[in-house]
């Protein structure tokens, strides 16, 4: 039981309000069928199918969810489409960090936007982007075990990683794993972790100020040495010119 009635009665008092209001206006919120085919498209990750959704026009009336503030009301329109793509995200196979990292991105974004009409155009690029990313997903067709392979390394990038340790989350033998890792994702899984490594020491030395010291021992490498070897291999360029070419 919620504990000020007072509240809940203010909230039952606006519902009256505002369907009051709707009625005598014979004005009503948009269709749910709307929602539910955006819902579709990003789970089945069809961008195609989206972007003729979103060229549609609309069936009814958006909610008003900051009484006197138009941009308040706007952004958490926003705030709940990014949600709302979130779970179809999830639904359509996306890895949970992947998703929630990228709503938390989104939401942090739109808070710090003061333009109305920037929030408004980011609204279809939300649905667009979560749709792209599971899209990129039923691309690969990956077993499951081999997508919990990949999202095991990507969210313990920092933590020391080996054959050992990836194929006792996913309760295989090694050798097993590591046979079936090759055959699907075409290198081995030594070599898809030091690939994530430099990924992630990419985004470190294009977003950080921490020295490439610091990064190759953040990225548990034997040696700077070793690291700047590693980063030129699959780069092409060392991690100071990568830095001052960023």
């Amino acid at each position: 039981m919620f504990k000020d009635e007072n509240i809940i009665e203010s909230v039952r008092k606006k519902y009256n309000q505002i369907l009051i209001q709707n009625r005598q206006n014979s004005q009503f919120h948009h269709s749910v069928n709307r929602e539910k085919k955006i819902y579709k498209s990003i789970m089945a990750g069809d961008k195609q199918a989206l972007a003729e959704i979103h060229k549609e026009p609309m069936d009814g009336l958006v909610g008003v969810l900051a009484k006197n503030n138009s941009l308040r009301s706007e952004k958490n329109l926003l705030i709940c489409t990014i949600v709302v793509a979130t779970r179809a995200a999830l639904d359509g196979g996306l890895d949970p960090e992947v998703a929630f990292t990228l709503s938390d991105a989104y939401i942090q974004t739109v808070e710090e936007i003061s333009d109305i009409d920037t929030i408004r155009q980011l609204h279809n690029c939300v649905d667009l982007d979560f749709a792209d990313r599971v899209h990129k997903l039923h691309i690969n067709k990956y077993s499951k075990v081999i997508r919990a392979c990949e999202n095991y390394i990507k969210n313990n990038i920092y933590n020391p990683l080996s054959l050992s340790n990836v194929s006792e989350y996913v309760k295989l033998s090694p050798n097993y794993l590591s046979g079936l890792f090759k055959e699907q994702i075409g290198i081995t899984i030594s070599e898809y972790i030091l690939k994530e490594k430099i990924e992630e020491a990419k985004k470190l030395l294009k977003t950080s100020s921490s020295s490439i010291l610091d990064i190759s021992v953040l990225l548990n490498f034997n040696s700077q040495s070793y690291f700047a070897k590693m980063f030129k291999r699959y780069t092409g360029l060392t991690p100071k010119k990568f830095r001052d070419y960023k």
